[in-house]
C-alpha cells in the first residue's frame, strides 16, 4: 500500500519529517499539532511510505490513519479506521474471514463476500499486515492432484488362476503392501503391473470384475465424491394417541457405492489420502415397507508419492447368488460365493515430475 521510499532522519521534528514523505512520495500527511515538535529519527530503505508513517507513529505512541487519500498521525478515535477493499481468489467466504480475523485490533472489522471480495476497516498499520498477508496468500502455490481409485473384485477359488495363491484378504493385501513400501520406482513398477494384470483379466475372465474406478481431481485440502445406486425413501411414522399410525415424511437412504476421497499436500512429491468407501445392498424388507440394508465400510488414510500405485485396502465379501435350475427351469438354487474386493489407489501431482501412465 503506497510508493517505496528511502529516507534517512536524525532527531528531525515530526511536522518536518511529514513535509520531506510529502514531498518524496507525492502524498498528503497530517500531524497533531501536539507532535509537531516530536523528534524523528530512522533510516529505511525501499519500503513502502504507509509503513514507514505507521513505524513513525508507534515509536511515538500514537496511532496511523488513512482517510480520504490523507494519512494523520496523532491519537486514534474508535470512528477512525481505514478502509481495505480487495479480491481474493485463493479462499472462499469462510476462510477469507478466519485468515483476517487473525490479523484486525479490538475495533477492526472485516465482511467477505461468496465472490472473494473482502472489506476490512481497521487502523492503517493493521491494514497494511492485512495486505501484506493476503499477498502472501494470493502468491502460495497451489498444486492439483489426480487421484484414481480402482475396485476390483475377485472370486476366491479362481485367485490361483491370477498368480495369487493366497485366498485371505489380509495375504493378499500383505503381498502388495510389500511391494508399495519398498523403493519408489521398483515398488511402483511391480504394482502397477499387477494392477494391469488384473484390469486385463477383468476383461475376459468372469472371476474378476471391476467394481468402479472413479478418477478424481483435487486440489489441496480438497475433497471429492462419488455415488452411484438407488436411493430408497424410507417412510417415517407417527402414531397419535388414538393409535393411528400416518406417514409424517420420508427419510432418502442411499444404497449402492459411494466414494470420499480427501487429500493434503505434504511437499516433496507427497501427500496425504483419506478414503472412505461404503458398499450397501437391500437384503429384505420388513413388513414389506422397511428395508434391511447390509453395508460395508471402508475408511484409510495413507501417505502416498506422485506417480506411486498402492493397494490400500482389501476386504471379504460373502454374495448370495440365487438362480433355477432342472427340467424347465424348475427348481431354484441359492449359492454364496466369497469374494476378495481390492482397493488399489493411484496418485499424480499435476505440473510434478510425475508422468500420468495408464493402467490399461
Amino acid at each position: 500500500m503506497g510508493e517505496r521510499v528511502t529516507l534517512s532522519a536524525d532527531q528531525m521534528p515530526l511536522v518536518a519529517f511529514a513535509r520531506m514523505v510529502a514531498d518524496r512520495a507525492s502524498v498528503s500527511v497530517v500531524v497533531s499539532s501536539r507532535l509537531d515538535d516530536r523528534p524523528v529519527s530512522l533510516e529505511v530503505q525501499d519500503v513502502t511510505v504507509g509503513s514507514v508513517l505507521a513505524l513513525v507513529a508507534r515509536r511515538l505512541g500514537v496511532e496511523l490513519t488513512y482517510s480520504g487519500g490523507v494519512y494523520f498521525i496523532g491519537e486514534l478515535r474508535p470512528e477512525d479506521r481505514g478502509v481495505y477493499v480487495r479480491r481474493v481468489r485463493r479462499l472462499d467466504r469462510e476462510g477469507l474471514t478466519g485468515a483476517v480475523e487473525t490479523l484486525l485490533s479490538q475495533n477492526g472489522r472485516v465482511q467477505a463476500y461468496d465472490d472473494g471480495l473482502v472489506v476490512v476497516g481497521d487502523r492503517v498499520e493493521v491494514l497494511h499486515r492485512v495486505a501484506e498477508l493476503l499477498d502472501r496468500v494470493e502468491s502460495a502455490a497451489a498444486d492439483s492432484w489426480v487421484v484414481q481409485v480402482h475396485m476390483i473384485s475377485t472370486r476366491d477359488g479362481d485367485m490361483s488362476a491370477l498368480g495369487l495363491e493366497t485366498t485371505p484378504a489380509l495375504d493378499v493385501a500383505a503381498t502388495y503392501a510389500d511391494a508399495s513400501s519398498s523403493s519408489p520406482d521398483g515398488g511402483s513398477t511391480e504394482l502397477l503391473a499387477s494392477l494391469r494384470a488384473l484390469l486385463r483379466a477383468e476383461r475376459s475372465m468372469e472371476a474378476v470384475e471391476l467394481v468402479t474406478a472413479p478418477m478424481f481431481v483435487l486440489v489441496d485440502g480438497g475433497t471429492a465424491t462419488l455415488a452411484d445406486g438407488d436411493e430408497l425413501r424410507v417412510p417415517q411414522f407417527s402414531i397419535s394417541e388414538f393409535g393411528t399410525q400416518t406417514v409424517t415424511g420420508f427419510e432418502v437412504v442411499q444404497t449402492g457405492l459411494s466414494v470420499d476421497v480427501s487429500l493434503r499436500d505434504l511437499g516433496s512429491g507427497r501427500a496425504r489420502v483419506e478414503l472412505r468407501t461404503s458398499m450397501s445392498s437391500v437384503v429384505g424388507f420388513i413388513e414389506d415397507t422397511l428395508p434391511t440394508i447390509n453395508t460395508q465400510r471402508y475408511q484409510t488414510n495413507a501417505v502416498v508419492r506422485s506417480g506411486g500405485v498402492y493397494l490400500v485396502g482389501a476386504l471379504r465379501r460373502n454374495e448370495r447368488l440365487e438362480g433355477v435350475d432342472g427340467p424347465l427351469r424348475s427348481l431354484r438354487r441359492t449359492e454364496r460365493e466369497d469374494r476378495t474386493v481390492m482397493i488399489w489407489l493411484r496418485a499424480y501431482r499435476i505440473d510434478g515430475a510425475a508422468r500420468l501412465a495408464s493402467a490399461d
